[in-house]
């Protein structure tokens, strides 16, 4: 990757799929200092929900205004939320209050890949670099399974929670950072399809299609069994093996080294 604008493309889109795992271990193991193993699973049921809202949000961002303006206020939306958690916690406010912020936060990186889908081709010069650039992209959320936990562990180990969420507003700043310096000017899109047209095209689709049901049922089934277990990892590392705050984090590494 030759053009700086492609390699602050990559670092931005790594730096945050590592704080989404990051924030995601920080969140639960705050949850559980608070509420137990009940405030655990109800806060990993909030993660997953924002993102049902914000990623139609996202897209009508996209088509309405510029990809850059929903990309760049996704990043300053992550680096407020976790910042304000940090700040939450260290000022020992209710726990809820900070969860809450982490989840908005984690729900704003729904803005990261449509955005980037739309921007990468204004980016590259050539197919070549279009292609290097989407492997790195592809190894950067493969690799952050392993290196968020592991940033989480030892952020926990150092300072507790508001380390963890310190580490991510960091990393959503910096990555708020990357994108602005020298933004590409995208225009919008034009006579675009309403997002809630396509929903209603795609529900359409599945009914001439009863096959496709199947596919997405084992699709769910799995990020199912992958909720839970992210439940069960916190639970296991803090009440059954006591590895501490930074257990959680190891644990998890272990999984998405796997």
């Amino acid at each position: 990757m030759s053009s700086a604008a492609l390699r602050r493309f990559v670092v931005a889109h790594l730096l945050t799929v590592i704080g989404e795992w990051a924030a995601t271990v920080g969140v639960l193991v705050h949850a559980h200092g608070w509420g137990g193993s009940a405030a655990v699973g109800v806060v990993s049921l909030c993660v997953l929900a924002p993102s049902i809202v914000g990623a139609p949000l996202a897209a009508t961002i996209v088509v309405r205004r510029s990809a850059t303006a929903a990309r760049l206020g996704g990043f300053g939306l992550q680096a407020l939320c976790f910042g304000g958690a940090a700040l939450a916690v260290a000022s020992d406010a209710p726990g809820p209050l900070a969860a809450g912020l982490v989840v908005v936060g984690i729900g704003a990186i729904v803005t990261l890949r449509p955005t980037g889908a739309v921007l990468l081709p204004a980016l590259v010069r050539s197919t070549r670099e279009l292609t290097s650039v989407n492997l790195a992209v592809s190894y950067g959320d493969s690799s952050s399974a392993l290196v968020g936990p592991i940033a989480a562990a030892a952020l926990a180990r150092a300072g507790g929670s508001t380390a963890v969420f310190t580490g991510c507003a960091v990393a959503a700043a910096v990555a708020f950072a990357a994108t602005a310096w020298r933004a590409p000017r995208t225009p919008a899109v034009q006579h675009a399809t309403p997002p809630r047209r396509v929903l209603r095209a795609a529900l359409a689709e599945l009914r001439r299609r009863p096959w496709s049901i199947g596919v997405l049922g084992v699709a769910s089934a799995r990020n199912l069994v992958i909720g839970a277990l992210d439940v069960l990892l916190v639970v296991v590392a803090l009440e059954s093996l006591d590895l501490g705050d930074g257990g959680p984090g190891v644990l998890t590494a272990l999984v998405g080294a796997g």
